[in-house]
C-alpha cells in the first residue's frame, strides 16, 4: 500500500515528467526550425534546460520512482531488478546525450562553429523521442504502483 509520503513522491515524478515533456516540445520546435530559422535564445534556454531538467529527472527517478518500485510487492510479475538495472543504464545514456546536445545547441546559438543542421536535427529528434518513450514507460509503472495502492 502506498502511504501519503509515497504518493507525494510519485506526484513529484509526475511534475518532472511534465517538465521533461515541455523540454521535448521546445527541442522539437528547434528541430523543426532547422536549418534556417534557428532561434539562438531558444537554443540557449534549451541547453540550460537540458542540464536542469535531466538532473532533476535522474534525481526523481533515483529517489522517488525506483524506491517505490523496489518496495512494492504488487509488481511481482516483473523482474524488477533487471528492469531497474536497464533503466539506470538508459538514464545515464540519456544524460550523456543531453550533455552533447547542450554543447551543440550552445554552438548553434553562438554560431561559434559550423553545426550541421541535419546532424543536430537527428540528435534532437533521437533525444526527445527517447525521452518521451521513457516517460511513457515510467507513467505505466506509476499507474501500476497507484493501482496497487487502491
Amino acid at each position: 500500500m502506498l502511504d501519503k509520503l509515497a504518493r507525494t513522491r510519485l506526484g513529484a515524478v509526475d511534475q518532472n515528467h511534465a517538465a521533461e515533456l515541455e523540454l521535448c516540445r521546445v527541442l522539437e520546435e528547434i528541430a523543426d526550425a532547422l536549418p534556417d530559422e534557428v532561434d539562438a535564445a531558444l537554443c540557449i534556454d534549451a541547453a540550460k534546460g537540458l542540464e536542469t531538467v535531466m538532473a532533476a529527472s535522474a534525481k526523481s527517478y533515483r529517489e522517488q520512482l525506483e524506491p517505490a518500485m523496489e518496495a512494492n510487492g504488487g509488481l511481482h510479475l516483473l523482474d524488477l531488478n533487471a528492469m531497474l538495472a536497464r533503466l539506470r543504464r538508459e538514464s545515464q545514456l540519456d544524460i550523456d546525450h543531453a550533455e552533447e546536445l547542450q554543447e551543440l545547441l550552445s554552438a548553434a546559438a553562438q554560431r561559434r562553429q559550423p553545426v550541421s543542421a541535419e546532424a543536430l536535427g537527428y540528435m534532437l529528434r533521437g533525444f526527445f523521442d527517447s525521452r518521451r518513450r521513457r516517460i511513457a514507460l515510467e507513467q505505466e509503472l506509476l499507474a501500476a504502483l497507484r493501482l496497487e495502492a487502491t
